[in-house]
C-alpha cells in the first residue's frame, strides 16, 4: 500500500526543462481539460515503498511499477468532464524482505476505467473492471488517475492566486477506506518542454488515507491511519489544452493496528508521467 506525498521544487523537477519568460503567442491559451481527438497516451513510473516497526525492528519492502495509460476525455456531464481510461501496459517489482517478486500485469491491459472529474479536481469514478494482479486491485489502479487530471484554474482562466484541488478515492490493495487529497494549486512559471512552450502548475496540501482489511500476505486483518504532507508538479501545454508530463513525491507517516499492536508505518512515493507521442 502506498500514498502519495510530494516534496520537490518546481524550476527544477525535470531535468532539462529550460525556464521561459512566456509561453508565446498563437490562439488564446486553454486551461481546461478538452474533449480528446484521440487517446493520450502516457508513460507512467511509480517507485515507492512501506516501513513499519515492529518489535523485532523495522520490517518493509517497496515495489516498482512501469505502466503505459490511454486516457481520452469527453463530454462534460454531471461531476465534470468524463474520462475513460485503459491500460495499454503494466509491469511490477515487488520487494520485501523475502525477495524480489515481479508480476505480470497482462490481465490488466485492456480493461476500461471511466469517471467524471470537477473543475475542484473531484474524482468520480463510474466504472471499474474487477481485476487483481499481485496485491494491486481495481482501486491501487484508479490511483494513478489523479496524477494525470491537472488541476486547472476555475473557468479555465489563468489567475495569479491558488484554487482548490482536493479529491477521494477508495482504499486499494485489500482495504475498506479511502484515500484523500486537500490543498491548492497555482501557476508557478513558464517553461519549455522538448521544445513546447508550457507552463509549470504546482499543487501542494495533504494526503490521509485510512483502511481495515486483510492485505495480501497479511497474517491478521489490519488497520491503518496515516497523513502526510504532498505536492505535485505539471508541465502544460496551453496550446493544445494537455497535460505534458508530471512529477509526484510523498512521505505520509501513520500507525498500524494488528494483532493488538500499534505500529509506526512510513509511505514514501514518487510518480512519473510523461506524454508519449
Amino acid at each position: 500500500m502506498r500514498q502519495r506525498t510530494m516534496r520537490l521544487c518546481p524550476t527544477a523537477v525535470f531535468t532539462g526543462l529550460a525556464l521561459t519568460a512566456a509561453c508565446g503567442g498563437g490562439r488564446a491559451p486553454v486551461y481546461s481539460l478538452q474533449p480528446s481527438e484521440i487517446p493520450l497516451r502516457y508513460s507512467i513510473s511509480t517507485e515507492a515503498s512501506q516501513t513499519v516497526e515492529t518489535p523485532n525492528g523495522p520490517s518493509g519492502g517497496g515495489y516498482d511499477t512501469q505502466a503505459v495509460l490511454l486516457l481520452a476525455f469527453g463530454g462534460e456531464m454531471p461531476g465534470g468532464r468524463s474520462f475513460s481510461a485503459i491500460f495499454e501496459s503494466f509491469e511490477s517489482t515487488l520487494e520485501s524482505q523475502m525477495g524480489q517478486q515481479k508480476l505480470d500485469g497482462t490481465s490488466v491491459t485492456g480493461q476500461v476505467f471511466r469517471g467524471s472529474v470537477s473543475s475542484s479536481g473531484a474524482i468520480e469514478m463510474r466504472e471499474v473492471p474487477e481485476v487483481q494482479v499481485g496485491p494491486y486491485d481495481q482501486n491501487s489502479l484508479a490511483a494513478m488517475f489523479p496524477d494525470l487530471l491537472t488541476p486547472l484554474p476555475p473557468d479555465g482562466e489563468s489567475v495569479d492566486g491558488s484554487w482548490p484541488h482536493a479529491y477521494v478515492l477508495p482504499s486499494g490493495g485489500g482495504l475498506d477506506g479511502e484515500t484523500s487529497y486537500a490543498g491548492t494549486a497555482r501557476f508557478v512559471g513558464d517553461t519549455t518542454w522538448n521544445g513546447i512552450a508550457a507552463r509549470v502548475i504546482l499543487s501542494e496540501g495533504r494526503v490521509y488515507a485510512d483502511g481495515t482489511g486483510t492485505p495480501q500476505g497479511a497474517p491478521a486483518e489490519v488497520e491503518l491511519s496515516a497523513n502526510g504532507e504532498a505536492s505535485a508538479v505539471y508541465i502544460w501545454d496551453p496550446v493544445e489544452g494537455v497535460l505534458l508530463a508530471m512529477k509526484a513525491e510523498s512521505q505520509s507517516e501513520g500507525l498500524v493496528t494488528t494483532m493488538g499492536f500499534d505500529l509506526p508505518l512510513e509511505l514514501t512515493s514518487t510518480r512519473e508521467a510523461t506524454l508519449v507521442r
